[in-house]
């Protein structure tokens, strides 16, 4: 079984294939995911934390999604983690490489610790991926539209219903658990996807092949 997890409003939006189908459901907590129904996992959220600097991956990443480059938001130094509010952990960050924290990335503070804190009991390989950029893998280049508009929205629709034929994806996305966006869904559904290329070794790997302090690579597959 291959997931491809985003997150949503107090948990996750969490997309499987199981080599016929695809399916979308609420998860509230990564612990629900159990061993017998896991077999690789990619999620979008930063896994390998820099002590100082940015990762190598993000600014391949940023590179490679030109007009898309503002869904990127940076994996944080590991210490800012620590910061209690925004502007703690913003200074933090400031203090050690010259750089902030914007309010939206430190919003994603809750499911970063999340994820840290899970990755050494999960069930099966877990990697980093973005869905823009498995987007511009199956596109050709990165997407003209942002996915916050109805043409970005219909593009996504397109591709994913290409990428799964047989499944109606738009039904998916109506029928879809009222906690997760519709965003959500169909960037959960696009990571499935990247999991389905790392399973079969085909996925593209940005990053320097640099481990952070406790040997999790700082990479993005896609």
């Amino acid at each position: 079984m291959l997931w491809g997890l985003d997150g949503a409003k107090g948990g996750w939006a969490a997309a499987r294939w199981d080599g016929e189908s695809l399916a979308v459901s609420y998860m509230r907590s990564l612990e629900l995911l159990k061993p017998a129904a896991a077999d690789t996992v990619v999620i979008d959220m930063p896994i390998g934390l820099p002590p100082c600097g940015p990762r190598a991956c993000d600014l391949e990443a940023a590179q490679r999604l030109g007009p898309r480059r503002a869904s990127l938001f940076p994996a944080p130094v590991r210490p800012a983690l620590e910061g209690e509010f925004h502007s703690q952990a913003s200074g933090i960050q400031q203090a050690i490489d010259g750089r902030g924290i914007s309010i939206q990335a430190y919003h994603l503070f809750p499911k970063i610790r999340e994820v840290d804190n899970w990755l050494d009991s999960a069930p099966c390989p877990v990697a980093e991926g973005h869905p823009e950029l498995a987007l511009a893998q199956l596109f050709g280049e990165p997407l003209p539209f942002s996915k916050h508009t109805p043409e970005g929205r219909q593009l996504r629709l397109e591709l994913l219903s290409a990428a799964f034929p047989g499944m109606d994806i738009p039904a998916m996305l109506e029928a879809r658990h009222r906690q997760i966006k519709p965003d959500d869904f169909l960037d959960a559904c696009v990571l499935v996807i990247s999991a389905r290329r790392l399973a079969a070794g085909e996925a593209v790997v940005l990053g320097d092949g640099s481990l952070d302090e406790y040997d999790r690579p700082m990479r993005i597959v896609f």
